[in-house]
């Protein structure tokens, strides 16, 4: 008990606050042009379009467009070689056989949601940042 005071202080320092180079990091981000984002907001939503297509074309189900986020989450219940496993094993699959990466949708949620088929059990989420 003695080192848990301790381990909290230094958990709330790294996780409930930007380190301070972190911070002059973004203050100086802040003054770049607008071109800047507007480039980064361009090659983003080309590569979501993308994906977000692909997945669609294959029997994905995607109930929202992102908009500010770098990931999609989809439901894969409709996708045949897919609807049979965990979100797990389906992560698992995409990646090994398939060459797409992604991570289990249930790591979202807690819980008995997690594997519950109308909530975390029918997800995985797919990063489109690179």
């Amino acid at each position: 008990t003695e080192f848990t005071v301790a381990l909290r202080g230094v958990h709330d320092q790294l996780v409930l606050q930007a380190p301070t180079p972190l911070q002059y990091g973004a203050a100086s981000m802040l003054r770049l042009p607008d071109s800047f984002f507007e480039e980064h907001q361009a090659e983003y939503s080309a590569k979501r379009d993308l994906l977000l297509n692909v997945l669609l074309q294959v029997g994905f189900k995607v109930s929202a467009k992102p908009r500010g986020a770098y990931y999609i989450f989809a439901d894969y219940t409709d996708v045949p070689t897919l609807r049979s496993l965990s979100p797990t094993d389906a992560a698992m699959k995409m990646t090994v056989k398939i060459g797409v990466a992604c991570v289990p949708g249930d790591n979202f949620y807690l819980g008995d949601s997690r594997t519950d088929r109308k909530l975390g059990a029918k997800y995985l989420r797919f990063a489109f940042v690179r």
